[in-house]
């Protein structure tokens, strides 16, 4: 089985290199540049019989609601949902402790390809049912 992949960036052109690369790397791969529309696309993919299994979220969204709020809400739908944190926001406290913040994995950017890929496929490995409860947003 295909494991499937959620990915939110505002940035247009790391979301189409993401996709392009966990494609190659036989990952079915959907990508959103927003909360709200990762929001949308993940409850459609839920009601459809088809959750992703690794979220991607992006930590900071100027325009829209970044990674941290996103991941509340998708937790609320389906609170076993792999999640990594990206972000280029080094000194934020969620990169440091991106855990506590309730992700399960971290890709800094910038970023290598098969740092990437090798990331995801550690938070994919995880078993889904370690959750009990959405993370907290302070």
């Amino acid at each position: 089985m295909t494991v499937r992949i959620l990915v939110m960036d505002d940035e247009v052109q790391i979301t189409e290199l993401i996709q392009f690369w966990l494609t190659r790397c036989g990952y079915d791969v959907a990508v959103t540049y927003d909360g709200e529309a990762a929001i949308t696309v993940f409850a459609d993919a839920q009601r459809q019989q088809q959750p992703f299994d690794v979220v991607i979220l992006d930590l900071i969204v100027p325009r829209g609601l970044g990674g941290q709020a996103t991941l509340g809400r998708l937790r609320e739908l389906a609170p076993e949902v792999r999640a990594i944190v990206c972000s280029g926001y080094a000194h934020d406290p969620v990169m440091a402790l991106y855990e506590t913040y309730g992700f399960d994995g971290i890709v800094p950017k910038p970023f290598k390809l098969s740092d990437l890929g090798d990331e995801v496929a550690r938070v994919a490995s995880l078993p889904a049912n370690r959750r009990d409860s959405p993370p907290t947003e302070d």
